[in-house]
């Protein structure tokens, strides 16, 4: 079930677990994580209309079941790109990839891998994990942090340290892994902004032209910064999780966004993505695809976002990047189980998985704990 017939590639999917901080924090991680994960939840309950809102259910882990309802059955996504966390410092495994791999199982043709690389314990380390998870995963793209807290010490990386990042920018080419995304624009918590400035990925994108670079959160903020990066370099894309979001709420502010990397060339550059779990996909879909720029900002100059040009946002420009084209994927997802009940029965209830009565809440989190063992944040 499409929405308006539109392939919708979704960016970014991951399992957030915001369970709340427990005894087994420090006080330098609790410093660091609680603000992230409250402020998410503030921003899911002042930004999501309210039948797409968690509640209770917001400080969990989400397991595979869940997922797969809310980014597939509950939805109009026929492809998402998996995304690990890779703050372990921090967050240990704040998105496990565990979660994203059983669902890449489950549904191969409907899911992409990025793994979440830390690049805070040294060059050989960060290509030996690159290794292990493209072995034993099969990975479509790395997942870049610029920060993390480790050792009582608050670390930042640049991607134009050709000491520390090139080597490891090398191997992900020389094995050939397509593409890195970076979480930029956006800052977690009580951070320092300067290592969620986008500059650093000039010269990134420079260096190694055959790596696709997504900006992610790009937009959100230095928004003319990220609109001359696309127009600069063919290889540098805009991942739009959150920086869709303001299509529901932030009419205004989006059409600005939009208005000014369209003026770049993002009609070929810009990623749809929701960031489910984070929050839910369906409204953000169809707040983007029936997004209209405002006629006073068409006649100050702002291009059309013509229906074609959603098309490409949505879901081909993605495709493009990893070489899938539309029209098979189609049919191999035509008459699997998901697009079976989606054409049978419509969509299902958001969260439905969590919240029909099916499953309790501990069989809920049983499952996602025998993948991944939670040992408590900063343990």
């Amino acid at each position: 079930m499409s929405y308006n017939d539109v392939f919708v590639i979704d960016s970014v999917i991951h399992a957030l677990d915001n369970r709340r901080v427990d005894g087994a924090a420090t006080p330098e991680t609790v410093k660091f994580v609680q603000p992230v994960v409250e402020g998410d939840y503030g921003y899911e309950t002042s930004i999501m209309p309210e039948q797409y809102r968690r509640g209770e259910w917001f400080h969990s882990l989400p397991g595979v079941e869940t997922l797969i309802s809310a980014v597939f059955n509950e939805s109009y996504t026929d492809m998402g790109v998996f995304h690990g966390v890779p703050m372990p410092g921090i967050f240990k495994d704040y998105s496990p990839i565990t979660i994203g791999y059983e669902i890449k199982k489950r549904y191969p043709n409907r899911t992409l891998l990025y793994g979440p690389i830390s690049t805070f314990f040294g060059v050989q380390a960060s290509i030996d994990e690159i290794d292990r998870q493209h072995e034993e995963y099969g990975l479509s793209g790395v997942k870049f942090y610029p920060t993390d807290f480790i050792d009582g010490e608050f670390k930042s990386m640049s991607l134009a340290d050709k000491d520390e990042l090139y080597p490891i920018l090398q191997h992900i080419e020389d094995i050939g892994i397509k593409s890195v995304a970076v979480h930029k624009a956006a800052p977690l918590g009580v951070t320092p902004m300067d290592p969620y400035r986008v500059g650093d990925m000039d010269y990134a994108a420079r260096d190694f032209p055959n790596l696709t670079f997504e900006v992610v959160h790009g937009g959100m903020a230095f928004l003319d910064e990220s609109a001359f990066q696309i127009a600069r370099y063919p290889n540098m894309y805009i991942n739009m999780e959150v920086t869709a979001h303001y299509a529901m709420s932030q009419k205004r502010k989006f059409a600005q966004i939009m208005g000014e990397l369209l003026l770049m060339g993002g009609e070929d550059k810009l990623l749809f993505a929701t960031g489910c779990s984070f929050s839910h996909g369906r409204p953000v879909i169809e707040a983007f695809m029936d997004f209209e720029m405002p006629q006073d900002m068409l006649d100050g100059g702002y291009p059309e976002v013509t229906p074609e040009i959603k098309r490409k946002i949505m879901g081909e420009n993605m495709a493009r990047i990893h070489g899938i084209d539309i029209d098979e994927r189609r049919k191999l997802l035509e008459n699997d189980d998901i697009e079976t009940e989606r054409r049978e029965k419509g969509l299902r209830a958001p969260w439905s998985r969590i919240t029909d009565g099916t499953r309790d809440r501990g069989e809920v989190f049983d499952e996602a704990e025998e993948l991944v063992p939670h040992a408590g944040w900063g343990a």
